[in-house]
């Protein structure tokens, strides 16, 4: 019987980690959520009240200011996890 949808039973020498598509889905949710908290972050941090339908130099700079640091710190902290993810493992 073959449960695995491949011809010649095949599936059991399939890897079992995760394919390439779910790391891509995985990924592009990460960075849908990054952007979500960052515009949350960022917005409620620089622009107070709503008077205009543009933003004024000085919100701008604070956005702009904002999103810089807030990638900034992102990636020392992804940075960091993958330093210590790669000492936890074993030596091959």
């Amino acid at each position: 019987m073959n449960f695995g949808g491949l011809p010649g039973g095949m599936a059991g020498s399939m890897p079992s980690g995760p394919s390439q598509m779910d790391m891509a889905r995985a990924e592009m949710m990460f960075f849908a959520d990054l952007f979500t908290k960052m515009n949350d972050a960022c917005f409620r941090k620089c622009v107070p009240r709503f008077n205009d339908g543009d933003l004024n130099t000085g919100e701008m700079v604070c956005v702009d200011k904002c999103v810089s640091k807030y990638m900034e710190a992102t990636n020392t902290v992804g940075e960091i996890l993958q330093k210590s993810q790669m000492m936890m493992q074993p030596p091959s």
